[in-house]
């Protein structure tokens, strides 16, 4: 697997990761 490919799996499962803890953020705050 190329390593490229790896960062990139990772950056988007981050993002998400993130997205979602800012909607739970919102909503309690």
């Amino acid at each position: 697997m190329d390593i490229v490919e790896l960062i990139e799996r990772a950056r988007e499962a981050a993002g998400s990761q993130l997205a979602s803890a800012e909607k739970i953020g919102r909503t309690h705050s």
